[in-house]
């Protein structure tokens, strides 16, 4: 199959995987005068945040092999949306972060989903030892919606060569 868009009919033979996320938060929503009443759900999200960038800036490019076939030439992770709260005077019972992983050919998202769920049970851990004695308590859960795996063909194969030479600017 040839598909012209978005390429302009240049052939690729390899591409990054894509596992996209929702995190999800549920804490108690109180009036924001008495925030002590309630658990904030983004903020607790916000810590998770943090985390998911700390994995982008430091840790994504050293567990998974650089590969010079795609730009950028490691894995990535996004933060795409934030959702949360009904209104400034009220402290936000529920809050979603959505995100996603692009793995390289070769590489595997598993370590860093399970870093992630490891850290949520951190926060939810370290959340509801601070209000053991309420009502209420913080929720995290992390839902997976999408799922892709990385492909790398082999730039040398006969059928590659033989497509590239169908095409407009095949041979870059």
């Amino acid at each position: 199959v040839l598909l012209g868009e978005p390429t302009l009919l240049k052939p690729i033979t390899g591409n990054k995987g894509i596992r996209c996320f929702n995190a999800h938060a549920e804490g108690h929503a109180c009036h924001s005068s008495n925030p002590e009443n309630g658990v904030n759900a983004i903020t607790a999200n916000a810590q998770l945040i943090t985390y998911i960038q700390s994995l982008s800036d430091e840790i994504l490019n050293k567990l998974y092999p650089r590969y010079e076939r795609f730009d950028p030439a490691y894995t990535t992770l996004n933060i795409g949306q934030v959702t949360g709260g009904n209104a400034v005077n009220i402290v936000a019972e529920k809050s979603t972060v959505t995100f996603e992983i692009r793995p390289l050919p070769g590489g595997n998202a598993d370590g860093y989903v399970k870093g992630i769920k490891q850290y949520q049970r951190e926060i939810e851990q370290a959340v509801n030892d601070e209000i053991s004695d309420r009502d209420f308590s913080l929720r995290l859960s992390l839902e997976e919606y999408v799922s892709v795996p990385s492909f790398a063909g082999d730039v040398d194969h006969p059928g590659t060569e033989f497509i590239r030479s169908l095409t407009p600017g095949g041979n870059n």
